[in-house]
C-alpha cells in the first residue's frame, strides 16, 4: 500500500501529459471506467473552484492521444466532492458550492454509454472533503467536513447501487477530511486526513463483514489530501 500526494500518477517511469483545458484550484477528483477515458471532475480552489465560484466542469483525458476534451458538465457545482467508479459508472457525492455558500448532500451518476449525468439518492449528511470507495455494489462515503461550521466528521454512509439507498454504518475511530483511501483483500483502509486542528498520521481499517473499524500502524509523516494505492 502506497500513500502519495493527491493527483499523482505512477507508472514504470514518470511521464508528462498535456495539461487540462480549464485552470482550476481545489480538490480535483478523478476516476476511471473500464473501456473509457479517464475523467477529471472539476470543482473548487484546490482543484475545482476559483476565487469566486465552484465549478461543474468535467474534462476527459484520452491517454492514447494524450488529449483533453470537455465532457458533459455536472448538474451541480461542487468543490471537494468524493468520486468513485462502481458498476461501470462514475459517482460524485457531496462537495461545496461557493456561489450558494453550502455543502451538498446530492449525488450524481455518470453513464459513459449515454454520456449523461443523473441525480440519485442524496446522502444524509451534506459535506465536502469526503472520499468515496466502491466494493462490489456498494459505495462508501467517508468523513469530510461542514465548511460553514468547520465541523469535521467521522461518519460513514454506504450506498447500495441495487436498492439505490444510503444507510449509516459504523463511524470511523477518528474524524477526518481529505484522507487517502484504498481497498486491500476486501477491507478498506483510510489514511491520514485533517481533523480540524492538525494533519493526521493515523490509519484505520474497515471490515465490511463485521462492520468494525480497527486502528493500524500510523504513517511516519502526517498528511492530508493524500491518495493511496495497492501494488
Amino acid at each position: 500500500m502506497v500513500a502519495m500526494p493527491q493527483g499523482m500518477l505512477t507508472r514504470n517511469r514518470d511521464q508528462n501529459i498535456n495539461g487540462m483545458s480549464q485552470k482550476r484550484q481545489g480538490d480535483l477528483s478523478g476516476s476511471k471506467v473500464e473501456g473509457h477515458a479517464l475523467k477529471i471532475l472539476g470543482q473548487n480552489i484546490n482543484g475545482g473552484e476559483d476565487r469566486s465560484c465552484s465549478y461543474n466542469i468535467v474534462e476527459k483525458y484520452n491517454p492514447r492521444k494524450d488529449q483533453w476534451t470537455f465532457a458533459p458538465s455536472l448538474k451541480r457545482r461542487r468543490a471537494g466532492a468524493g468520486v468513485t467508479e462502481c458498476d461501470g459508472k462514475i459517482f460524485v457525492a457531496g462537495g461545496y458550492d461557493k456561489s450558494l455558500h453550502m455543502d451538498r448532500a446530492s449525488v450524481e451518476c455518470f453513464d459513459p454509454e449515454t454520456e449523461e449525468w443523473t441525480l440519485v439518492a442524496e446522502m444524509e449528511k451534506p459535506r465536502s472533503g469526503l472520499v468515496l470507495m466502491a466494493i462490489d455494489h456498494y459505495i462508501y462515503a467517508f468523513g469530510g467536513r461542514c465548511r460553514h461550521t468547520d465541523r469535521y466528521f467521522d461518519i460513514v454512509e454506504r450506498y447500495n447501487t441495487v436498492t439505490r439507498q444510503w444507510n449509516n454504518i459504523a463511524s470511523m475511530n477518528t474524524s477526518r477530511a481529505w484522507p487517502g483511501v484504498t481497498v486491500f483483500d476486501g477491507r478498506i483502509y483510510v489514511l491520514g486526513g485533517f481533523d480540524g486542528s492538525c494533519r493526521l498520521r493515523t490509519a484505520e481499517m474497515y471490515d465490511p463483514d463485521t462492520d468494525q473499524w480497527t486502528y493500524i500502524s500510523s504513517m511516519i509523516i502526517p498528511r492530508a489530501g493524500c491518495s493511496a494505492a495497492v501494488v
